[in-house]
């Protein structure tokens, strides 16, 4: 082992032939570099700038349990979810499925990279599985998210303008409940936008495959006063309540737009219909306080100008940035010497970066490993971008499976660390029995403990300098390594 001390980092080299690390200022790791006989599974913290495809594989205790169950197949039309240790992946529409329309939850380790089929309560999930909303309001995690409309195959023959609560059970387990609503119920449709905020559901726009609107309601809960929302950590309202909050005349309706939450604005983003697609050059943006609609203008990009107007695509927002991913344009009318003219989009794998301090874009160097549109992407507090699935071709008739993920900042220390330690001992994921507890970002005493089979008062000093900072606790998990 070496050590070489600076003002700038400390650089420990560990048994080069398993991992070389540099601890850097500000609690962060710049370069974890595996070497031979180490997994690369890592490889992507060498290349921040481009996405990095995650190869598919189960955990153990999936493989033992469904024995005739495969990775998720490829999908469009789903949604996704996120908390500290997992990635969800929600519904979905394949035409080479039997059911086409997917009633699964899948569940994506973000440490050890494994997928897990979930268990819902009765299996009863809501029919329409295609470009339904999904939205959870976040506090560090979600034990509850709200899903709305959505269609069945084919598109827009059944739509719906109910809402389902989709609730984490113990145990891993999941469950669909349906909403009790009133009042100023919005139409059946699909490719809405929907967010929570303060414990209110804002829906905005959508399509019933033919009309296209832009109506702005609101979801509100309704509570009896038996059932004050104070006196327990997660009550249940008696009922919820819809109001129609503006109906503007003079925009255009469209759908698979995206939104995001800004001070007291929802900044919508994109979307359209077959034939237009919103400009990205200024945005509509909805007052929460007010009730109204306003335009923004945006800066574009000193090298690149706008991204092209798009709708179909994914959308994060973290810390004061909005990122959009992929999607695709209007139908394009194309000439073919074959088959004549035929009209589809055009299909974007860029990914663009609004600071919305300064409402200037940026291009990013990074690019998906498709063109992709109609697909999923969450972004975890780490600030890890993760995209799932989409229709890879303008025709709409190729899909793909492929999980792909971009940092957008360094990864704090306590992830690489945990990440270089199972590098380091693969055969702590290979020798696990299947109803031992995961490895989770979350708690890493689990994984601590099984690689150094600590006994019970070492696993108490380490939980002990948990409450320490990552630096600490990467310093000392890195003396165990080396010593």
């Amino acid at each position: 082992m070496a050590a070489v001390f600076s003002e700038d980092f400390v650089h420990y080299t560990v048994n080069v032939s398993i991992v070389v690390i540099l601890i850097g200022n500000n609690d962060q790791l710049h370069l974890l570099q595996l070497n031979q006989g180490s997994s690369a599974q890592r490889s992507d913290v060498d290349n921040m700038s481009q996405f990095r495809v995650v190869e598919p594989k189960l955990s153990k205790a999936h493989r033992i349990l469904n024995e005739n169950v495969d990775p998720p197949i490829e999908r469009s039309g789903h949604r996704m979810l996120c908390d500290e240790d997992y990635v969800y992946v929600v519904g979905g529409y394949c035409p080479y499925y039997s059911e086409q329309l997917i009633q699964e939850i899948w569940r994506f380790n973000i440490l050890t990279e494994e997928w897990e089929l979930m268990d819902v309560e009765g299996d009863e999930f809501p029919p329409e599985m295609a470009s339904f909303s999904l939205c959870a309001e976040y506090s560090g995690s979600w034990k509850r998210a709200y899903l709305f409309g959505g269609t069945t195959v084919p598109f827009g023959d059944e739509s719906s303008n109910r809402v389902t609560m989709l609730k984490k059970l113990p145990g891993g387990k999941f469950k669909w409940q349906p909403l009790q609503l009133e009042g100023d119920e919005p139409i059946e449709e699909y490719g809405s936008a929907i967010l929570v905020h303060d414990g209110i559901i804002y829906q905005i726009g959508g399509t019933t495959g033919h009309a296209y609107n832009m109506e702005v309601r609101s979801l509100t809960p309704v509570w009896k006063e038996t059932n004050n929302p104070c006196a327990s950590s997660f009550p249940e309202p008696d009922h919820w309540k819809w109001t129609l909050l503006n109906r503007p005349d003079d925009e255009w309706g469209r759908y698979r737009h995206e939104a995001e939450l800004v001070g007291n604005e929802i900044v919508i983003i994109g979307g359209g219909n077959p034939h237009w697609a919103s400009t990205l050059e200024t945005l509509l943006v909805f007052d929460i306080r007010t009730n109204e609609f306003r335009k923004r203008s945006c800066l574009p990009d000193d090298d690149h100008g706008y991204p092209a107007p798009r709708m179909c695509h994914a959308c994060v927002k973290y810390e004061d940035k909005i990122y959009i991913i992929g999607g695709c344009s209007e139908k394009k009318r194309i000439f073919g010497r074959r088959r004549g003219v035929a009209e589809i989009p055009n299909v974007y794998d860029d990914i663009w970066e609004l600071d919305t301090e300064t409402w200037k874009w940026r291009k990013l160097e990074a690019r998906l490993h498709n063109k992709t549109c109609f697909h999923g992407a969450v972004v975890t507090k780490d600030g890890c971008v993760y995209v799932f699935g989409g229709a890879v071709d303008g025709a709409f008739t190729k899909r793909c499976s492929v999980m792909q993920r971009l940092w957008l900042r360094v990864p704090p220390l306590q992830y690489l660390t945990m990440c270089a330690v199972l590098s380091a001992r693969p055969e702590l994921l290979q020798n696990r029995s299947f109803d031992s507890p995961q490895f989770t970002l979350s708690n890493p005493s689990i994984l601590m403990r099984d690689a150094f089979a600590w006994e019970q008062k070492r696993q108490e000093e380490v939980e002990g300098r948990l409450n320490n900072s990552y630096a600490n606790f990467a310093s000392y998990v890195m003396k165990l390594v080396i010593g």
